[in-house]
């Protein structure tokens, strides 16, 4: 194709040369083979030169090319990595976890207490005699459906943090890892959204959802735990005090709310607050023994 493409253009410079308007000085008449022998000479030495750096050209084009791919598909895999950070784990803590694997280095121990928090823990009530009587097909959509109503509202509540989900409840906290001040009425508040969002979704025995929530207000520890799979949880005496505040609950609904509150938590609920979520502190006989602290 190359000296085919010479050879046309040869015949064509030729041609040019054998106007008037290129021999008018001598009035001589060449003949286009000649010139076209000519160019040729004068062509193809430097054609071979060319060749290589040519071929050279497009095999670093092609490499630059595979280079910019790759480099797309790393950039695609950092963007999912950071997704997923984000998912699991609070901003600044993902933040800190993708710095240290951009780097390299070796992911150093993330941890540290908070002293002023609010946790929530949200049971559904019935879940193990669903799961007796109906298919896992039934169980599953059921569950997935009630967790990802939850998860809209924590979407919409960014001074909550949802921390985890297992079988039937649901584990966020306020105040950790970020200082918040009404950490208690933020929970309080989700709680409430949480009834709300509950209420749209049937059990598989076509029962309205009904849920038990337990706050409690006090400290406790957080950090990431695990290496392959790295998890910011919460620990501490505020944790378990909030799962027995819900699992001694009783059941509720957006009709009869209830949401049972530690003595620590009751403490920092302004009337106020309450008010405004239709909702009041009661205390009803003697109180709840709870396990451990009377």
């Amino acid at each position: 194709f190359v000296l085919y493409a010479l050879v046309v253009l040869s015949i064509q410079i030729a041609v040019a040369f054998n106007t008037d308007g290129y021999c008018k000085a001598e009035r001589t008449e060449i003949h286009p083979f000649f010139v076209a022998l000519f160019v040729m000479h004068q062509l193809v030495p430097a054609c071979i030169l060319v060749m290589p750096v040519y071929f050279t050209v497009c095999k670093f084009a092609r490499e630059e090319q595979k280079f910019e791919v790759v480099l797309e598909r790393e950039r695609s895999l950092v963007v999912a990595k950071e997704h997923v950070l984000g998912a699991l784990m609070p901003k600044s803590v993902a933040e800190q976890m993708s710095e240290a694997f951009s780097l390299g280095e070796r992911l150093s121990v993330i941890a540290d207490s908070y002293r002023e928090t609010s946790v929530l823990f949200l049971y559904l009530v019935g879940y193990d005699q669903l799961s007796l009587r109906h298919t896992p097909e039934q169980v599953v959509s059921w569950v997935k459906a009630v967790f990802a109503a939850f998860d809209e509202v924590m979407e919409v509540t960014e001074s909550a943090l949802k921390l985890e989900t297992f079988h039937d409840f649901y584990f966020i906290v306020s105040g950790c890892p970020q200082y918040q001040k009404n950490h208690a009425e933020v929970c309080v508040s989700a709680a409430m959204k949480m009834l709300h969002a509950a209420r749209e979704i049937q059990r598989p025995d076509g029962v309205r959802t009904l849920v038990k929530i337990g706050i409690s207000s006090g400290s406790l520890c957080a950090g990431v735990i695990g290496d392959d799979s790295p998890r910011f949880t919460c620990f501490g005496d505020t944790v378990n005090m909030a799962s027995r505040m819900a699992s001694t609950s009783h059941s509720c609904t957006i009709d009869d709310p209830c949401v049972h509150a530690s003595r620590a938590a009751a403490k920092l609920l302004s009337t106020w607050s309450l008010d405004q979520l239709g909702l009041a502190l009661s205390r009803k006989g003697k109180g709840t023994d709870v396990k451990g602290k009377g």
